[in-house]
């Protein structure tokens, strides 16, 4: 995670932009990563920079002028629609290498050609990515938003300072959270689920980016609260792809579904079942009137 040392009472627009540029430098620095399709570690970070700054970036156009902002957020966008599929299918090939140490060496080899499936659609995947890197669009992109950022920013009229407009988009991201965790019911899909961690991850960066403007123990005590309920969530996001890839691989290959592979599944299945279950009690633990004080205080009396 990248921390950046925000003054608090700095011109938002000024603030706005001192967090995206470390955010940009790590994403141009990870592009030979990207672009090599070897460095799963190097994608991620790549995607974190992405997502965090279209997070921002949402927010801008409240406190500063920049209508080119929006058009950079779009493809941001583009590109995280762009590396998603690869990121996926990184995730499920260390699923499935995690699965298959389980298994004695024999078991282990039935699993071998639904390997060798997802590292020739991970190959594929790479291909769009590697293109998207290349592409004229790609290097407007980095032209156009590396010079937004580092130039003066054009503050809005009756802008305040960053810690106002911080916590008040903090604490509104935070009830949002709340809403749609309480919304799931005793049985939340796998859909609602999805949707609640893409509102915990909002919420996470926007903690992160802003974390030097509020007071270090308790800012860190929060992240942890919410990176342990986000983490359940995640998990329960990668064990639904490599469901939906391994269910795809046995509807497309002509070979009959064998005893480790069908096993494979229900794994999987078992898995997923236990985290739905196991939600209701983390959500709890993360909704508790400590926590939801604890947010009042830092964010809620500068809203």
């Amino acid at each position: 995670m990248l921390y950046v040392q925000l003054d608090p009472e700095s011109p938002p627009g000024a603030a706005v932009k001192q967090a995206l540029l470390p955010l940009f430098n790590t994403m141009r620095d990870n592009e030979q990563a990207v672009r090599s399709g070897t460095d799963p570690d190097g994608l991620h970070d790549f995607r974190v920079a992405s997502r965090r700054s279209r997070v921002i970036l949402a927010r801008a156009k409240k406190v500063v002028i920049a209508p080119r902002f929006k058009r950079c957020r779009q493809d941001l966008r583009w590109l995280a629609k762009t590396t998603n599929r690869s990121r996926d299918l990184d995730v499920a090939l260390a699923s499935l290498a995690a699965y298959r140490s389980t298994l004695p060496p024999r078991d282990a080899d039935e699993l071998l050609p639904f390997e060798h499936d997802l590292r020739e659609r991970r190959r594929g995947g790479h291909d769009k990515v590697r293109n998207a890197i290349d592409s004229r669009r790609y290097g407007r992109f980095t032209n156009k938003y590396g010079t937004l950022l580092t130039t003066p920013a054009e503050e809005r009229v009756g802008s305040g300072t960053i810690v106002e407009f911080a916590s008040a988009w903090i604490w509104a991201a935070y009830g949002r959270v709340l809403r749609k965790g309480r919304a799931t019911g005793p049985t939340p899909s796998v859909k609602d689920l999805h949707k609640l961690r893409l509102a915990c991850k909002r919420l996470r960066y926007l903690i992160e980016v802003y974390e030097s403007l509020y007071a270090g123990e308790k800012i860190a005590e929060l992240i942890d609260t919410l990176q342990e309920f986000q983490t359940l969530l995640g998990d329960l996001h990668d064990a639904d792809v490599q469901r939906r890839e391994v269910e795809g691989f046995i509807r497309t290959t002509t070979t009959p579904a064998t005893r480790v592979i069908n096993a494979f599944v229900g794994d999987l299945a078992d898995r997923i079942v236990k985290i739905r279950t196991e939600f209701g009690r983390r959500f709890d633990t993360f909704a508790r009137p400590s926590n939801e004080w604890l947010f009042r205080e830092l964010f809620r009396v500068r809203g």
